[in-house]
């Protein structure tokens, strides 16, 4: 299988978020329905980030809707972990649910943050799931061995490695160990759903002069 990069990128940019953002981007996907959906992280004017819903029929050309679907403050008892907004949503499809992963910012530091849905209509947060500090989380979406996994980025003191957990039952939380990274990039994360060819591809680095 090969891919190319599509040539008319962005697919979209801040002008197609129909009220005042200071950005969008980051967004995870899923295909529902015969539908395109992206969960969008959108940068607010006060700087905090929140979700908003983006859809489309042929995964090209897609509209916003007309406000967001996962803020900060609908975090309630969670509230004190997302004080400084919500980023990067990763979603997996898994056993007739959607589990969407996500991290959480605050003065604690960022941790990842769960949330479910089965109509991305009503969204059930489940709240953190991994102590900080920590973000960039994916579920597998199939189980493996018996076993629930997620991979997950542990950012204190300059870690490179992305590590590995699993659970009888969702969502993984258990520790397992650090599946290691090469050192010769500046950071290594999922940077998407797992996705399985003969083995399990879900991958991403940053160089230092060049996005990978």
């Amino acid at each position: 299988m090969s891919m190319q990069r599509f040539e008319k990128n962005p697919i979209m940019t801040m002008g197609d978020v129909p009220f005042r953002v200071n950005s969008i981007f980051n967004a995870g996907a899923v295909k529902i329905n015969g539908q395109y959906l992206l969960i969008c992280r959108v940068e607010m004017p006060a700087g905090r980030s929140a979700f908003v819903r983006a859809v489309s029929t042929d995964g090209i050309h897609f509209k916003v809707d007309s406000k967001l679907c996962l803020t900060p403050e609908q975090h309630k008892e969670w509230s004190a972990y997302v004080q400084w907004g919500i980023e990067d949503a990763r979603i997996t499809a898994l056993e007739g649910s959607f589990y969407i992963l996500y991290t959480g910012y605050s003065s604690h530091m960022p941790l990842v943050m769960l949330a479910q849905t089965d109509d991305f209509k009503q969204y059930r947060i489940l709240g953190p799931i991994t102590e900080p500090s920590n973000k960039d989380a994916v579920l597998f979406p199939e189980k493996i061995n018996g076993f629930y996994w997620k991979l997950d980025r542990p950012t204190a003191e300059d870690r490179r490695e992305i590590w590995i957990s699993r659970s009888p039952s969702a969502p993984p939380h258990h520790p397992c160990e650090p599946a290691k990274a090469g050192c010769c990039c500046i950071m290594v994360s999922a940077a998407l759903v797992p996705v399985r060819f003969t083995g399990w591809v879900c991958y991403c680095s940053i160089w230092k002069n060049r996005g990978k």
